[in-house]
């Protein structure tokens, strides 16, 4: 249920400056892109919120369910799973990011046993 993305995206800014990074949904389709909806990160309200750098130095950052909206729709029109991780630019240097990709795909043999069969009735109809 959903499209795996498993990408990672770099962006070098200035803080305190325009810090509010806007995410962007599309469906490709043959004819024409459709926008599915995007969500709003105020990346320096993160990075100056005193809980928020404690929790970045003490351990990875949580995966956040980011609400995506579509200026037409008035519901959300799904959910984003992403992290944020900000760093300055000499530790982005000395730290590389984390390798998101799906490995590759491998073919495996799935195998069910089934020992009984409980209130269930046999007849076919």
């Amino acid at each position: 249920d959903g499209s795996d993305f498993h990408q990672f995206f770099e962006f070098a800014t200035v803080l305190p400056g325009a810090s509010r990074m806007q995410v962007e949904v599309w469906s490709r389709g043959l004819v024409q892109d459709r926008l599915i909806g995007t969500t709003t990160i105020d990346v320096e309200d993160r990075w100056y919120n005193e809980e928020w750098k404690k929790m970045a130095k003490d351990q990875p950052m949580p995966v956040e369910r980011r609400s995506l909206w579509a200026p037409t729709r008035r519901r959300e029109q799904g959910k984003l799973e992403c992290w944020v991780d900000i760093i300055s630019a000499t530790e982005a240097r000395y730290k590389p990011p984390i390798n998101v990709s799906l490995p590759p795909p491998e073919e495996y043999e799935v195998r069910v046993v089934i020992w009984k069969l409980h209130a269930a009735s046999a007849e076919i109809q």
